[in-house]
């Protein structure tokens, strides 16, 4: 079980991400190991830039 700092740690990371277009997609605690993945915002990207290049 994650404690209390962690928690408020990870609510951090998530916040700064979604600020700078990321989001969490997955998030793993094995035997005290907190993993955070996470992925760009499709929707951020602007791709019609370079369509028909």
């Amino acid at each position: 079980m994650v404690n209390l700092g962690v928690k408020l740690e990870i609510e951090r990371l998530q916040n700064l991400a979604t600020n700078f277009g990321w989001r969490l997609v997955e998030q793993r605690d094995i035997k005290g190991v907190v993993t955070l993945t996470f992925t760009k915002s499709f929707k951020d990207l602007d791709l019609q830039d370079n369509a028909g290049d």
